[in-house]
């Protein structure tokens, strides 16, 4: 199977046909799911067969958790920092200032009509945010996922509220939300070099909650006192960058 998969590749390569790589792409589903299906086939026989089924289920859980390959890798956390760190800062030094001011443009905005209050945030909007957040279990710098709140939001509800309605009264994101847990994924190349991995941001989940709770309120005052450019589609409900090419 694996070898008429990489045929299948191949072949969508050198044509460049859209038709060949659909094919490739639904062989290449096909063959993950004959996978899944055969190593769960093989683990419930080896806990089947085993003496102690107990055991033998938790040591199939840790291999799942842990991996039974683990690379051992010689770049220090220190040295992932400081390359991480001075990339953004070399992408910084690229970034052309803009050709406006956008203090200007702002001013030339249409003035709002009243000021921008918070309103109180409410359980059924954090039960509402929580919801159509992805099931995840990567956890944040504080071992919290996606799944795990889901889980639990319904009785940490009345709390959480609390803490959010205190947070915008008092006008204070909290600097312990802002923490991210990053984690360096590797790409290709050498392993021992920092520039051969990416890295991956875990944001606090409270923090991804509550910033949706104030995004929510802070878009529907730009959008109802019209303080959006007619000409903004991206990151606008009902609307994508694309818009704009078929727009008069």
């Amino acid at each position: 199977m694996r070898e008429r998969l990489m045929s299948y590749r191949d072949f969508a390569k050198s044509t460049g046909s859209l038709d060949a790589k659909k094919v490739y792409s639904a062989a290449r589903k096909t063959y993950q799911y004959e996978i899944r299906q055969a190593k769960l086939k093989t683990n419930a026989a080896y806990i089947e067969g085993a003496a102690n089924k107990c055991s033998a289920a938790w040591k199939v859980i840790r291999q799942e958790k842990l991996g039974t390959n683990i690379t051992k890798v010689s770049v220090t956390p220190d040295k992932f920092n400081d390359y991480f760190l001075s990339v953004a800062e070399e992408a910084l030094k690229n970034v052309q200032a803009a050709p406006f001011n956008p203090i200007d443009m702002a001013r030339r905005a249409n003035a709002p009509v009243e000021d921008m209050r918070w309103t109180p945030i409410t359980v059924d909007q954090i039960l509402h945010t929580v919801g159509r957040m992805k099931e995840s279990k990567s956890k944040d710098i504080y071992s919290l996922s996606n799944s795990l709140i889901k889980s639990v939001v319904g009785y940490i509800l009345l709390p959480l509220m609390a803490c959010f309605n205190a947070c915008l009264n008092e006008g204070v994101f909290p600097g312990k939300l802002k923490v991210a847990r990053v984690t360096p994924i590797f790409k290709k190349g050498d392993r021992s070099l920092p520039e051969s991995y990416r890295p991956v941001s875990n944001v606090p989940i409270f923090g991804k909650v509550f910033e949706s709770l104030i995004k929510c309120q802070l878009q529907r005052f730009l959008e109802e006192g019209g303080l959006i450019s007619d000409a903004q589609y991206g990151f606008r409900k009902g609307l994508s960058t694309g818009a704009d090419r078929f727009s008069s």
